[in-house]
């Protein structure tokens, strides 16, 4: 079974973002969405974002990712603070394809292996 993950903040849910749902959809079994709850970049509620997503896309997994850590950057111990919160809120799910078009997509794809 080939799973796939997107993962953002999705403060605004734009047509780039729907492009990769909808490529991600043709390429595997299970999609899931993860969210990241980011209340110093976004005024919109993380629920607000997560309903976007599961309205248009009623076939895919949303995640809404209460309590993410909120550093940025590329250190290696904020990345290892990512991954090990995004394996937390996969509980042992195994990724088989991620989408990303940001910078982290690199090591995120290789904590996912």
């Amino acid at each position: 079974m080939k799973t796939g993950l997107f993962l953002g903040k999705f403060s605004i849910f734009h047509k780039g973002h729907q492009f990769v749902v909808d490529t991600a959809l043709q390429e595997v079994d299970r999609l899931i969405v993860l969210i990241y709850d980011s209340p110093s970049t976004t005024d919109i509620p993380l629920d607000v974002r997560a309903h976007w997503i599961e309205a248009l896309y009623p076939a895919v997994e949303v995640i809404a990712g209460h309590h993410a850590p909120e550093c940025a950057g590329y250190t290696d111990e904020i990345k290892r603070t990512q991954e090990q919160y995004v394996l937390r809120m996969l509980n042992g799910t195994q990724i088989t394809h991620f989408y990303s078009s940001k910078p982290y997509g690199e090591h995120m794809s290789e904590a996912l292996q």
